[in-house]
């Protein structure tokens, strides 16, 4: 193959791998709300305001709601307490798993914080290196590609099924004031594995068909104690400038800080990778940026016992 063709060929490939990233905040998205229609298939007189995922923060009492949390529930074991990697996300015709992405969702009786990052994102910034600053738009709209976000489950049952609410504390894809928020609770019912090392998370909802509209099959990370030993779940105080949310199981941490800027009002409001492209167009960069403070990761406690 002559060498201009090879060429040619390598740069479609890098232009459909940047494409096939930019869309990938969109593609989670119409998976978990079944291409849209998500708000059709779960009944309004199924939840209250409170239920819903943003409530406790838009109406800035996400404290005051995790301690009346806390008051209800005590020490009760979640039963999905462990660290678990996504391994398949399927739902309306579409579906990604962990060849795609890297997931890492920690969840303690209390509190959670769930990452998930496209594996295509460092590839594509490795490509991009430069040594040149500020970042160069595409930069910023690759990194916001990605996901992380924190808060507390609760458990419930209802007629003998195990079934999951989760508030969020802190959210990549949620700005305040500017982002539009979600309609229907973050909840979702648990079926579980005879080993306890699988499980699935079924939307709550059913569709036209009388199926759960999206599933998601979680499996236990090697060294989590399966939830029995160590368990530590810490949450910066509210006079904080910045939210954090530090949570570990067994071997397993993740960490989470909030954003630093406070943003007014919009009158037309958007989802965070949004905002960015938006940002970007009309050439504000720094206004791009500050969208993108949340800062999140992921590690392991070393087996010496030394230091993270």
């Amino acid at each position: 193959m002559p060498r201009s063709a090879r060429k040619s060929r390598n740069k479609n490939e890098q232009r459909n791998k940047l494409d096939a990233l930019l869309d990938w905040t969109s593609k989670q998205g119409r998976i978990l709300t079944a291409g849209g229609l998500a708000n059709n298939f779960t009944p309004l007189s199924s939840f209250v305001p409170t239920d819903l995922p943003h409530h406790h923060l838009e109406d800035k009492s996400t404290h005051a709601a995790f301690r009346d949390f806390k008051a209800r529930t005590g020490n009760r074991k979640n039963l999905v307490c462990g660290a678990w990697d996504r391994a398949l996300f399927q739902g309306a015709f579409e579906h990604s798993s962990n060849l795609e992405e890297a997931v890492f969702n920690i969840q303690t009786n209390t509190l959670f914080v769930d990452i998930r990052i496209p594996l295509l994102r460092d590839e594509i910034i490795k490509n991009n290196a430069s040594d040149t600053y500020p970042r160069r738009p595409d930069d910023v709209r690759i990194l916001s590609r990605q996901h992380a976000f924190a808060g507390y489950t609760l458990q419930e049952y209802e007629a003998g099924r195990p079934v999951c609410t989760r508030h969020h504390c802190i959210d990549w894809n949620f700005v305040p004031n500017l982002s539009v928020p979600r309609s229907i609770p973050n909840r979702w019912w648990v079926q579980m594995d005879d080993t306890c090392n699988v499980w699935k998370e079924w939307a709550y909802g059913r569709d036209e068909h009388g199926q759960h509209y999206y599933c998601e099959r979680w499996e236990r990370l090697e060294d989590d104690c399966r939830g029995d030993g160590f368990v530590l779940a810490l949450r910066k105080s509210e006079e904080c400038d910045r939210d954090g949310i530090l949570v570990v199981v067994g071997n397993h941490f993740n960490y989470i800080h909030g954003r630093k800027s406070m943003f007014e009002e919009g009158a037309e409001k958007d989802s965070t990778v949004n905002l960015v492209d938006k940002a970007i167009a009309e050439e504000n960069m720094s206004l791009a940026e500050s969208y993108l403070e949340v800062e999140a990761g992921h590690g392991k406690i070393s087996d010496d016992g030394s230091e993270w």
